[in-house]
């Protein structure tokens, strides 16, 4: 006998939205999940989405992109902050 399972669910549809509002080669998450994140794997930099997404059926979100150490911040970083934290 084969068991099928069904994952739905708040969680599940807000990664779908992290996935189909990212952008190319980046990893977004939702506040929660940095939040987790930050007290987990305290070596991932966490940098907060400018203004946040709109997202169906939950409304705005503030976002935050996820990097790992070493991972050249420039690239993809507002060029505002980049001035005010790197230079």
């Amino acid at each position: 006998q084969v068991f099928k399972y069904t994952l739905m669910g708040d969680t599940v549809n807000t990664a779908s939205r992290m996935e189909s509002t990212s952008t190319a080669g980046r990893v977004q998450c939702s506040e929660a999940s940095a939040q987790q994140i930050s007290r987990q794997a305290s070596e991932l930099v966490l940098v907060p989405r400018v203004g946040g997404v709109q997202v169906k059926g939950k409304g705005h979100m503030q976002t935050f992109w996820v990097h790992a150490p070493g991972d050249s911040i420039r690239e993809w970083l507002p060029a505002r902050l980049c001035l005010l934290s790197l230079e």
